[in-house]
C-alpha cells in the first residue's frame, strides 16, 4: 500500500457487504449510507483482497477530504436499489458530516462470497444477504435480467457467466442450472455463518428497522435513525416471475440448504 494511505487504513472500520444475487444488497446498501458516518459503495470497488485495502484507503481520505466519490445512482440522482432499473455511475459529494470513526463500505455480490474468508482474515466485517431461492431464480430469469443479461441469466451451456466459474453444473435445464448455482452459495453462506452477519430480504423488507438495528449493533455503528422511503414491500409474489412451478420442482430437488435458511 502507498504510504501516504498508511493513516487511512482502518480494517476495522471497513464493512464488506455481499450476497447471492437479486437477494437485496443494492437496498442494504443504501440503508447503510443512511446510517450516521457510514458510506457504503455499489460495485465501484475492487472485487478482490489484494487491491481492495488500498482502495478502501483511498476512498477514506478521499472521503474525509470533502472529495466527490463514484457510486451507483438511478435516473432521478439518488442512490439505487435497483442495479436493473436505469442506474448510472456518477461521482458526487456525500453530503452529510463525516468524522475520522467513518466506517467505509464496500458491496459486491458472488466475487465478495469467493473471497470471503481472504476478505474476513484482513479483518473486514462482512454482512450477507440471502432470498427464498424460488424468487431468486425467478428474478434471475425474469425478462428485464435476461434482457441485462446478469449472471443468474447467463446459465446455459456455452454461455455461462465467469461468476459462475466455481459451480458445479450437472444439468442441462436453465432452471436446475440456476438451482444449483444458489445451493453452491447458499451451502457455503452457512458455512461461513459463525464468521458473517446474515440478513435475509424477506426480513429486512418486512422489519427494516429492527433489521438495521440488529446489523449496525454487530458491526459496532451508531443506530440507524429513521428508514428512507426506499424500502417497499417484499417483491417474493408468484404474479411478478415466470416459470415457477419449473423453479419450484427444481428448488425443491436441487436446493437442500434453503431449509437451514428457514426456507
Amino acid at each position: 500500500m502507498n504510504a501516504d494511505l498508511d493513516r487511512y487504513h482502518r480494517p476495522e472500520r471497513n464493512l464488506v457487504v455481499s450476497g447471492i444475487s437479486r437477494s437485496g444488497t443494492s437496498l442494504l446498501s443504501v440503508l447503510l449510507n443512511s446510517v450516521d458516518n457510514v458510506v457504503c459503495f455499489n460495485e465501484v470497488l475492487p472485487p478482490d483482497p489484494v487491491r481492495l485495502p488500498e482502495a478502501l484507503a483511498r476512498m477514506r481520505r478521499d472521503l474525509l477530504a470533502g472529495k466527490p466519490v463514484r457510486n451507483k445512482f438511478n435516473d432521478t440522482g439518488q442512490l439505487t436499489t435497483d442495479t436493473l432499473s436505469a442506474m448510472v455511475k456518477n461521482k458526487k459529494v456525500v453530503a452529510k458530516p463525516l468524522d475520522e470513526d467513518l466506517c467505509v463500505a464496500t458491496k459486491r455480490n458472488i466475487p465478495y462470497l469467493n473471497e470471503a474468508e481472504a476478505l474476513v482474515d484482513l479483518g473486514y466485517p462482512m454482512v450477507v444477504m440471502i432470498r427464498d431461492p424460488v424468487y431468486t431464480l425467478g428474478s434471475w430469469g425474469s425478462p428485464k435480467s435476461v434482457a441485462a443479461a446478469i449472471p443468474g441469466a447467463r446459465v446455459a451451456i456455452g454461455d455461462v457467466h465467469p461468476h459462475w466459474n466455481r459451480v458445479r453444473f450437472s444439468r442441462a435445464d436453465e432452471v436446475e442450472r440456476r438451482a444449483e448455482a444458489w445451493q453452491h452459495y447458499a451451502a457455503r453462506i452457512w458455512d461461513l455463518r459463525n464468521r458473517v452477519h446474515i440478513v435475509d430480504y424477506e426480513g429486512l423488507c418486512a422489519r427494516p428497522h429492527q433489521t438495521m438495528v440488529d446489523l449496525c449493533r454487530w458491526a459496532g455503528l451508531p443506530a440507524p435513525g429513521g428508514i428512507p422511503e426506499v424500502v417497499r414491500p417484499s417483491c417474493n409474489s408468484d404474479d411478478r416471475y415466470p416459470d415457477l412451478p419449473r423453479i419450484r420442482a427444481a428448488v425443491r430437488d436441487l436446493c437442500p440448504t434453503r431449509t437451514s435458511f428457514g426456507y
